[in-house]
């Protein structure tokens, strides 16, 4: 099981951050590229009818998506000739370059996230470069670091577009960050893709925010159907992250899901993201009668780990069940044999037999 996990979480994240690349590759090649302020309106609303084509799965014509991830993956999965470029080679574009802002959490609490997609997006500026660019020109990354802080996100953004005069942006990593920063893109009229904005509300900031993740509104609901179903949960407790928008968000949707699935929750626990210490919560759980057949944590992977080790030291060997903050297969090296009897719903499979992903999750 844990091999299996650590696969199909490595891979998710630069799973996303190639579609990403491919949108971007897609809506360049429609905007014909002219110069970035010109494009950006055709790239918006290229992006719009793009997304919804894909959303809804139907097929696109020449420039289509199918065949631009097919390229991408392909080719970045091992095709002679094509070299993964330098970090450091990618934040300055020579003349002719089509220079795409990255603004990700590359350290602080969201930094396993943030480096899986700077991979992803590396792999995937490989492949598109290395088939010749979009229409002759080449696409630099000009990556920047979010500290996985909100203020600090706003504050790459504005330099994204007011001194690099990126076409776009890809990020930032968490939607607490993409609350504040995708204001700022919205601003300036400059398209941005969020790769694993999950939280609520994210596109609804306005028609230059996008994301190629699926929300925590789509995932959490089938989490919770396979516990009733599957594992046969009757009752649950929460923790939850209050101080953090995708973790709060995630426990609204859970406790929406599990009263609409006859679920009992006998307790809900609260704490920040900052917090080393979950003893008093869990010793709270501990102590309910009868005991939940399950504890949901809704949060980034500092604390989610923290917290299964600390309930496995406590005794409490119940099912923990986590949201998207669990994809990272850090979490197994956090916790170790605590992380047994933990499970999580997310919208990748590495065991998905189709050709392209096969290819891609063989090169790594």
């Amino acid at each position: 099981m844990h091999t299996q996990f650590k696969t199909h979480a490595k891979t998710q994240f630069r799973w996303l951050s190639l579609i990403s690349m491919a949108l971007v590759a897609v809506l360049l090649m429609s905007a014909s590229v002219p110069a970035a302020s010109a494009a950006q309106a055709t790239m918006a609303a290229t992006m719009n009818s793009t997304m919804a084509a894909t959303m809804s799965g139907t097929s696109m014509s020449s420039g289509t998506m199918a065949s631009t991830m097919a390229a991408v993956t392909t080719g970045a999965c091992g095709l002679p000739g094509v070299a993964t470029p330098a970090a450091n080679d990618l934040s300055t574009a020579s003349t002719g370059d089509i220079k795409i802002g990255v603004a990700i959490a590359l350290s602080g609490a969201a930094k396993a996230y943030g480096d899986s997609q700077r991979k992803g997006l590396l792999l995937a500026l490989s492949e598109i470069n290395g088939a010749g660019g979009v229409d002759g020109k080449k696409l630099a990354l000009v990556i920047k670091d979010t500290t996985s802080d909100k203020s600090q996100a706003v504050t790459v953004f504005q330099g994204l577009i007011n001194a690099d005069k990126v076409a776009m942006i890809l990020g930032p990593t968490l939607s607490t960050e993409a609350t504040a920063a995708d204001v700022e893109a919205q601003k300036a009229s400059v398209p941005v893709m969020g790769m694993s904005n999950t939280g609520n509300g994210i596109t609804s900031i306005g028609d230059y925010v996008f994301r190629d993740s699926l929300s925590e509104a789509s995932a959490i609901p089938n989490t919770v159907k396979a516990m009733r179903d599957n594992l046969k949960v009757k009752s649950v407790a929460i923790m939850y992250a209050q101080n953090d928008k995708f973790s709060s968000d995630g426990y609204q949707i859970f406790k929406q899901e599990l009263d609409k699935s006859g679920i009992a929750v006998l307790d809900t626990e609260v704490f920040d993201t900052a917090d080393t210490d979950f003893s008093a919560q869990l010793t709270r759980i501990q102590g309910l009668s009868p005991q939940p057949d399950a504890i949901i944590v809704a949060s980034l992977l500092g604390p989610a780990a923290k917290i299964i080790v600390k309930a496995r030291q406590l005794g409490i060997n119940t099912q923990i069940v986590g949201g998207n903050g669990f994809n990272t297969p850090l979490i197994i090296s956090l916790t170790k044999a605590s992380s047994e009897g933990t499970i999580f719903g997310g919208a990748y499979d590495c065991n998905n037999p189709d050709a392209v992903n096969q290819t891609f999750v063989k090169a790594y």
